[in-house]
């Protein structure tokens, strides 16, 4: 049976017909949003990710001389720290240089200046235990854990796969050092080494097979050139163009960890019978001075360990997984010292099916800080059922919530702040692509020298659909093709050209579609017709790509995104709270 895929006997957006990854790409995505989350509890998840950055802290851990010190510190924090976990950077502007502008959500202090206790420190302190023995048998620690997670580590890549990871980023470098491809938009500080938005799937264009044949060894001796054009999407709102992804495996997990509020204090509170008068005195003062009490959360052991039936190695062994690849340095130099904070943003587009993020950190060269920080949407409808007891109250009578949640309920868009992983070098951070993420803003630590971040993405495709991928797509770089056509090998692995008898003709139309070609490339002549009939069908799309018409295919892929970004932000902005009685 010959195989379909979204886009080539199947619709675009094809879905998964059965199980299938949640994807925050667009507002209210199924299965992609959180509940709200209590102040005290983002704050335990900071504490615990800033404790877990620690150098043996999963030793430390069971050093009660230590954990009193940590505590200590921990409680000296103001709540207002913790407050502004939840509020920061709801909501996303740009200026008139079209740079990122971040707002904080309207509520801007806690009414409770008890958000972090020694109780829920020592909640703290089991979990991280809890933690710490996971760490020890597999060397990932899972963070900001609550409904969904963010897998961290700093030393599951071995010390021999980062030298040769380094080595390569240098071959990468080198090899594209006469022609360095600076991404659009980035005021040339970000060199992409390899990325999918360059020779992406274009449809009505790019030549696909529709077996997953094409291999690494023979992609462009034995396939190059091959195939058939895939037809034009038939609908002007469909994706025109997409990132190809490739098929390695990949084995990401992760763990959820999910706490709930119970109730809230007050709504216990029993006042004794009185006079008439004294009681509605003593209620009016009750109201106005009241003050909302924070949930206690108490410690949930919770098994870190997948399951073995869910480790994707084992589940898509037959199937494979698919891969999208980027490897980029960021590059700053004295006269570009500051590098600019980004905006919030999903991964991919629907069509591409991105299930997560492995974010590896290979090398930070004189640079400040970094975070990545994440958010998720939350769900619209806050129902008061009666099963959610997380929100037992009456209609326009949840003011109380936003001092519980740091949230707008009334009025506020449906996002949950999660908090921020510091991006160090060495670092390995997974996460499900349900997190809208954003990268903050660094410089160079000494303005007068120059510095960089490189670093590896690798995008794992839902692998319970399979969309189109470099096994179907031969390669379309022009430059590779007119290499394995023109030269050839010698016996002493030496290239030479083997068309030196090459109509002047072909050579110029060639060089017109961006080949290059041998200087020996030049001798011959052919007939003015039959020049035409090939004129003719070089400019029916041929020949693979050329450099131009890549960069101008990038422009027009990375154009598309932006219009999608910015229709996502919009909708996870506007999507407010509805509190309603049944």
């Amino acid at each position: 049976m010959t195989p379909v895929y979204p886009g080539l006997g199947l619709p675009v957006r094809q879905q998964a017909e059965k199980d299938s990854y949640p994807i925050g790409a667009h507002q209210l995505c199924s299965g992609a949003t959180a509940e709200p989350i209590p102040v005290r509890e983002l704050a335990m998840m900071s504490i615990m990710n800033s404790l877990t950055d620690k150098p043996d802290w999963h030793v430390k851990v069971h050093d009660e001389y230590i954990v009193e010190k940590w505590r200590s510190k921990a409680l000296a924090v103001p709540s207002q720290h913790w407050w502004n976990l939840a509020t920061t950077a709801m909501h996303t502007d740009r200026d008139e240089n079209g740079q990122v502008v971040l707002r904080p959500a309207r509520r801007s202090a806690p009414e409770s200046d008890d958000i972090m206790t020694a109780d829920v420190f020592d909640v703290c302190i089991k979990e991280l235990q809890s933690k710490a023995n996971y760490f020890e048998r597999s060397g990932m620690v899972p963070t900001l854990d609550c409904q969904a997670t963010v897998v961290k580590s700093d030393k599951l890549v071995s010390a021999s796969l980062h030298k040769s990871l380094l080595a390569a980023f240098e071959t990468l470098i080198s090899d594209q050092a006469d022609s360095q491809d600076w991404h659009p938009n980035s005021n040339d500080m970000v060199q992409d080494l390899v990325h999918p938005s360059m020779y992406p799937l274009v449809y009505g264009r790019s030549r696909v097979i529709q077996e997953e044949v094409v291999g690494v060894e023979d992609a462009i001796t034995k396939w190059s050139g091959r195939g058939e054009i895939i037809p034009k999407v038939p609908k002007p709102d469909e994706n025109a163009e997409n990132w190809d992804p490739s098929d390695p495996q990949l084995c990401a997990d992760v763990e959820v960890d999910q706490s709930t509020l119970n109730h809230h204090g007050w709504t216990d509170h029993y006042l004794q019978e009185d006079d008439g008068g004294k009681k509605a005195l003593i209620e009016t003062k009750w109201k106005a001075l009241r003050k909302p009490v924070l949930p206690n959360v108490c410690f949930e052991d919770v098994e870190y360990e997948p399951k073995t039936e869910s480790r994707l190695f084992d589940k898509f062994r037959d199937s494979g997984l698919q891969i999208i690849v980027k490897i980029a340095s960021i590059e700053l130099t004295p006269e570009k010292p500051q590098f600019p904070q980004g905006g919030w943003h999903v991964e991919g587009q629907m069509n591409e099916h991105i299930a997560c993020t492995a974010l590896y950190y290979l090398e930070s060269e004189n640079i400040t800080t970094s975070n990545l920080s994440f958010r998720m949407q939350t769900s619209q409808d806050i129902i008061n059922d009666g099963d959610n007891k997380n929100f037992d109250v009456g209609q326009d009578s949840f003011s109380w919530l936003e001092s519980v949640y740091g949230t707008e309920f009334r009025g506020g868009s449906c996002l949950q702040n999660f908090g921020s992983v510091e991006t160090t070098e060495k670092r390995l951070l997974a996460f499900p692509n349900v997190f809208q993420h954003r990268v903050s803003p660094f410089e160079l630590a000494d303005p007068t020298r120059p510095g960089h971040r490189r670093f590896v993405a690798l995008w794992l495709v839902d692998p319970h659909l399979r969309i189109i991928s470099t096994a179907n797509v031969p390669p379309q770089q022009l430059s590779w093709w007119t290499e394995s056509v023109i030269t050839t090998k010698t016996v002493g692995g030496a290239k030479r050209a083997s068309g030196t008898d090459l109509p002047p003709e072909i050579v110029s139309l060639l060089e017109e579609k961006g080949a290059v070609l041998p200087p020996s490339v030049i001798e011959g002549k052919l007939p003015e017709e039959l020049m035409n009939m090939i004129r003719e069908d070089v400019s029916n799309d041929a020949l693979p790509m050329g450099i131009g018409e890549a960069k101008e295919h990038r422009l027009k892929l990375m154009k598309e995104r932006s219009v999608h970004v910015q229709k996502a932000d919009h909708e996870w902005e506007s999507c407010e709270y509805n509190f309603c009685e049944h």
